[in-house]
């Protein structure tokens, strides 16, 4: 079987044994996967996501044609923590939704599973019309565009290395931009949208060499709402992989100073090579270490700090493109993401005396972990009389809910059928995912 598909399924079987969420599991395997990680992102959300609809179609086939293939049962009995289990998985989600077929690759494993997979109906699908399906197959013809399934991309530009039309100091401007890309309508300054496959954005030279980042609007919005100024010095609490970061190192400039905080070790190590891939090493200061020990009662470097930006691990239900159809989340894992999430947001607003501004930001669509935290820390007794809610990117439509107004609500387009909330096919305001931001302002001042 193709390496691709034993790292996919290694992958999920590791969230499976609660080594971490997907996302942490990819990014932590990102050196040693090397050259093949995008396609194993790729699989492996593709085939989480579908997980459940793949379950159903499996126990069919297992009742009837595959019931005496004694290798397909082996493999699906074996349990969620095992790599069989999800290599199954994997290929089957790649016959129904990927290529339509399987990579090459020695062996006779590879072979009796095309040869299985042959007589297989490729368009059938109980949730979704065989000619959807189909045409879904035929256009992600190669694994690394399988997680691509929203009709735009987004990209932020990075205006340390390049200004929109100016040809980034070495080229025509129109050479720079990647193809079938326009500016956003919203932002035209820091957004830009594309209709092109994702892993072609993903070659283009201004992508590779971080001039424009693949970032989802909604996540681009916070670094806009929290308007950092030139000269400013922002901390950014929870910063890998450092997309955040590099948007707030163009804002604040060679003069302002951003401090970017990851526990992690291994995801530290990916942020730090981002920022210097992105010039904005003499910008952003990486710190290996957890946010909530910095505080300027401890070291008074942290009193110069103008503005926080919290964007702390959340469900990450706002994925609709990376979660299962039809999840159900486990709702003491909410109350323990919110708890935590609370902390995070009452110690940026007590920790940094001279903050003026705080952002706080998920890709979560639920209240609990969005509105709810927010009303927290401000009811916290150190909180209430120093900081209030501002109005966030007041020109934005959509607002948050709990009668909270002047929050942010980010929709995520529903471009296939979903049962997932906060979507909508107005395109001209969805995103990728969805997404939530709130503005805090110290109340002692003008700003």
């Amino acid at each position: 079987m193709h390496q691709t598909y034993r790292d996919a399924a290694q992958v999920l079987a590791c969230v499976a044994r609660g080594q971490g969420s997907l996302k942490q599991v990819l990014y932590a395997q990102r050196v040693r996967l090397g050259r093949r990680w995008r396609a194993v992102y790729a699989l492996a959300t593709e085939t989480y996501r579908h997980q459940h609809e793949l379950e159903r179609w499996l126990r069919e086939r297992l009742v009837g044609e595959w019931r005496d293939d004694g290798e397909v049962v082996q493999a699906a009995v074996s349990g969620p923590e095992r790599s069989a289990h999800w290599l199954l998985f994997v290929v089957l989600n790649e016959w129904r939704y990927g290529r339509g077929r399987l990579l090459p690759a020695r062996g006779a494993r590879t072979r009796r599973w095309t040869e299985r997979l042959q007589g297989i109906p490729q368009g059938e699908n109980t949730t979704e019309p065989s000619e959807e399906a189909t045409a879904h197959r035929k256009r992600r013809v190669d694994p690394v565009e399988t997680a691509a399934a929203a009709p735009r991309t987004f990209l932020c530009v990075n205006r340390l290395r390049y200004t929109p039309g100016t040809g980034g100091g070495d080229a025509p401007g129109h050479v720079d931009i990647p193809p079938q890309t326009v500016p956003d309508a919203h932002w035209p300054q820091y957004i830009w949208r594309s209709t092109a496959p994702r892993a072609q954005l993903l070659q283009h030279p201004r992508v590779r060499d971080i001039s424009w980042i693949v970032q989802d609007k909604g996540a681009c919005m916070a670094v806009i709402a929290l308007d950092a100024q030139p000269g400013w010095h922002v901390v950014d609490a929870c910063a890998a992989p450092g997309n955040k970061s590099i948007q707030l190192a163009g804002s604040v400039g060679a003069h302002g100073r951003v401090d970017a905080f990851e526990r992690d070790p291994q995801r530290c190590a990916l942020l730090r090579q981002r920022v210097g891939a992105a010039g904005a090493a003499a910008i952003v200061h990486v710190h290996s270490g957890d946010f909530l020990a910095a505080h300027a009662e401890h070291e008074p470097r942290w009193a110069t700090a103008e503005a926080v930006v919290v964007d702390p691990t959340c469900s990450g239900s706002g994925r609709a493109e990376e979660r299962p159809i039809g999840e159900e989340y486990d709702q003491t894992r909410l109350v323990r993401l919110a708890a935590f999430q609370t902390r995070l947001l009452c110690h940026a607003l007590t920790a940094f005396p001279h903050a003026l501004r705080v952002v706080y930001s998920t890709c979560s669509v639920f209240e609990r972990e969005n509105e709810q935290v927010v009303a927290a820390a401000l009811a916290h007794p150190t909180v209430h009389s120093v900081w209030q809610l501002a109005p966030a990117l007041p020109s934005w439509p959509i607002r948050g809910c709990l009668g909270m107004r002047e929050a942010v609500r980010v929709p995520a387009y529903a471009g296939r059928a979903t049962i997932r909330a906060d979507v909508t096919t107005d395109s001209e305001y969805a995103s990728r995912s969805a997404h939530f931001i709130a503005l805090l302002q110290r109340r002692t001042t003008g700003v």
